[in-house]
């Protein structure tokens, strides 16, 4: 493998490729600067780009920064990244065009002269950009698990499965947001030098606080309605269709219920039309994508989520810090469970048992440690910040020992 040429301070000028929008026209970079370029964000708000985005508002941004691979020519979060000195670089992947996709990426890292690529994978189906990086020599290559399975197709899994055992062979490090979604990623020799990376949150943002709760519900004409809630993308891990079943069964039984749901995707207008068909349309609230998911959360009674299969939610863990009881499919990871008000229920038990279990636990209202637990499990972003920085720190010092730039 070649090494990289020695690195010296420079100043950015021009987009060194015009096709390549986000890059700065008179932002100075010197050597005091670590720069870390993620592969890649995508044009829905999903665990990958929430979790970037709460890291790089919590990592020290004058001693690093992060710049983007993005899939969409908008990915979510983009004016956000943005203002916070990010750099995003619009690349589809495509299988017609894979060397064209390749030597793109390859003048990105090298006009940006990244030392650090983390790349942030649901599956192994896809390899380019871990063979890009072997063959530009860059010394530190982060492959980071973010999911237990993928709805990519059975050609696509049975890549995966072909893949995965020769991935070790392209990365220095592995991270996994769960011991599960490290099994998925990774051959089973390997995982032991998995390191867990938590899914961290500002906790505190979502707090319990009965004033909010109360603007909120009276905002969205919820007053005296029993809010069932549910934060995530349309697609089949999600699993929707039963969801929209459970709640037929808890309005059946509490006409006064609501269904809440967050997000957006290919397959909402399917579930709308699933609920247009059991009658239940004006009691289900389509919201699509928020930023105001922490004030949302506020006005929920329980939050459920009946997933085919997690890497680790993050929308759970906002639902604990905001104190909300959380009914969950035994398919999404034990690790999930950071505090008490987690229950877990298997999906072939019919929507019945489901809508009993949520209305039971929907009575509680002591939701005023939600965040405290959070913090006291680990899943503060300021932690998790702190934690890459001393990693990114580290892997960049022996960069400069291996090659004695100075």
């Amino acid at each position: 493998m070649k090494s990289l040429p020695q690195q010296r301070s420079f100043t950015v000028g021009i987009n060194p490729w015009p096709e390549t929008k986000g890059w700065p026209s008179n932002g100075e970079m010197t050597l005091e600067t670590i720069k870390i370029l993620h592969i890649a964000l995508t044009d829905h708000m999903g665990g990958i780009e929430t979790f970037l985005l709460n890291l790089y508002r919590n990592i020290d941004r004058e001693r690093f920064r992060f710049d983007f691979i993005s899939q969409s020519e908008h990915p979510a979060f983009e004016e956000q990244f943005q203002k916070l000195g990010a750099h995003i670089f619009p690349l589809p992947f495509s299988y017609r065009r894979p060397n064209r996709y390749c030597r793109d990426l390859a003048k990105i890292i090298r006009s940006g002269c990244y030392r650090i690529v983390h790349i942030h994978k649901n599956s192994a189906a896809d390899l380019l950009p871990f063979l890009v990086c072997r063959r530009l020599g860059i010394k530190t290559v982060i492959a980071h698990a973010h999911n237990t399975s993928s709805n990519f197709g059975t050609a696509a899994n049975l890549l995966h499965g072909i893949n995965k055992q020769f991935l070790p062979l392209l990365y220095t490090d592995a991270f996994a947001c769960s011991r599960p979604a490290a099994e998925w990623l990774f051959p089973r020799s390997k995982l032991g030098k998995v390191k867990i990376i938590k899914n961290g949150i500002n906790a505190d943002v979502y707090a319990f606080r009965p004033e909010i709760r109360g603007e909120v519900r009276r905002r969205m004409k919820l007053t005296n309605r029993f809010v069932v809630g549910h934060v995530g993308r349309f697609v089949s891990q999600k699993n929707h269709g039963f969801l929209i079943d459970i709640f037929h069964s808890v309005y059946q039984k509490n006409p006064r219920a609501i269904l809440m749901l967050v997000g957006a995707g290919k397959l909402e207008s399917a579930i709308q039309a699933k609920a247009r068909q059991l009658g239940i349309e004006n009691s289900v609230l389509f919201l699509g994508e928020r930023s105001d998911i922490p004030r949302l959360m506020q006005a929920m009674d329980v939050f459920v989520l009946p997933s085919l299969y997690e890497g680790l939610s993050i929308a759970s863990v906002e639902a604990q810090a905001a104190g909300l009881p959380c009914v969950i499919s035994d398919t999404v990871t034990k690790e999930i469970a950071l505090t008490d008000s987690v229950k877990f229920l298997s999906l072939s038990e019919p929507p019945e048992i489901w809508a009993e279990r949520i209305l039971k636990l929907g009575r509680n209202e002591n939701r005023n440690t939600g965040e405290v637990k959070i913090h006291e499990a680990g899943y503060d972003i300021t932690k998790t910040a702190e934690y890459l920085e001393k990693f990114y720190l580290q892997r960049d010092r022996e960069y400069l020992n291996v090659t004695g730039t100075k």
